[in-house]
């Protein structure tokens, strides 16, 4: 079973609606840079959320408008979703058939975490002003009320999203956040790393290693 901890950091991201399980989940896939389509208000947006679930940071960042502040909250969904991959994949390595239920766990939390707002977005309401937009997250056409919008601006004639005026309607932008998801990456690698060395003999002792390094 996928640790509380664990849980505690992903389920922010949950909403009332069952999560929409996709197929392709890169979960042990390498980073990849996104091609960066800023031509409209939803191309926009999914580049800027695609950018996040592959780990390009970058491209993200430049998808997006904001201060560095604004920005830490893609450094710290890259490293948590990185963190979760590389700590799925030390468990299936190292433990093999004692990790299969923690597995499934954590690839939904990836899926939660990372294509779930995609698919989300992709279903979006887009409400287009000359200068600015308002993305409304939907399942077949139909707002989905409990999930807070994105809003984007044109920069330059380009759209990107506008960090501030989002995090204003969703708590999960705000820097603390951030910072808590970058701590918790830091945590999930190292013990990933723990764990490929051979530190923890049994499953039971790298999970209840894992309560203790992830930061409350």
């Amino acid at each position: 079973m996928l640790s509380d901890l664990i849980r505690r950091y992903f389920a922010l991201w949950a909403a009332a609606l069952p999560v929409l399980v996709l197929p392709g989940c890169g979960a042990n896939g390498p980073k990849s840079r996104v091609w960066a389509d800023l031509s409209g208000p939803k191309p926009a947006a999914l580049t800027f959320l695609r950018a996040i679930e592959q780990g390009d940071a970058q491209t993200a960042k430049n998808a997006s408008l904001g201060t560095p502040q604004d920005k830490q909250f893609v450094d710290g969904m890259v490293a948590l979703l990185d963190g979760l991959k590389a700590y799925d994949r030390a468990l299936l390595s190292r433990f093999g058939p004692q990790a299969a239920a923690a597995d499934v766990d954590l690839k939904q939390a990836i899926l939660t975490l990372a294509q779930d707002p995609l698919a989300r977005i992709e279903d979006g309401i887009v409400r287009e002003g000359p200068d600015t937009a308002e993305i409304d997250p939907a399942f077949h056409g139909v707002r989905l009320t409990a999930r807070p919008p994105i809003y984007l601006r044109k920069d330059k004639g380009l759209w990107r999203v506008d960090l501030p005026a989002t995090a204003r309607q969703d708590p999960r932008l705000d820097p603390v956040v951030a910072r808590r998801y970058l701590a918790a990456g830091k945590a999930l690698h190292d013990a990933a790393r723990q764990i490929a060395s051979g530190r923890y003999k049994t499953f039971a002792e790298a999970e209840r290693a894992m309560d203790v390094q992830l930061p409350p």
